[in-house]
């Protein structure tokens, strides 16, 4: 049942794949999903967030900061701030 749903929530799927990264100290899995997460490019179409995709890219900004935050408090301080750096540059 939980396949059957992951399969048609996407966004479940990534942030149950980002918690299980970051547990796990999969620094390369969790910088890869952080930077996506953090990508303005599907809610820019116009060169900036769109009032009415705000709150999925805050939402989606919000379990960003939560993963690097983990990090940060596992030991992983430095790579932490290097993954948000390179998200702030946009890659």
């Amino acid at each position: 049942m939980i396949r059957e749903h992951l399969a048609g929530d996407h966004d479940l799927r990534h942030r149950l794949e980002l918690r299980a990264a970051t547990a796990g100290d999969d620094l390369d899995a969790v910088r890869e999903r952080v930077l996506s997460l953090l990508d303005t490019r599907p809610f820019a179409r116009y060169g900036y967030i769109e009032y009415a995709n705000a709150r999925s890219y805050g939402l989606q900004a919000s379990e960003a900061v939560s993963a690097l935050r983990t990090l940060t408090g596992s030991g992983h301080a430095v790579r932490t701030v290097d993954v948000a750096r390179e998200a702030h540059r946009g890659r």
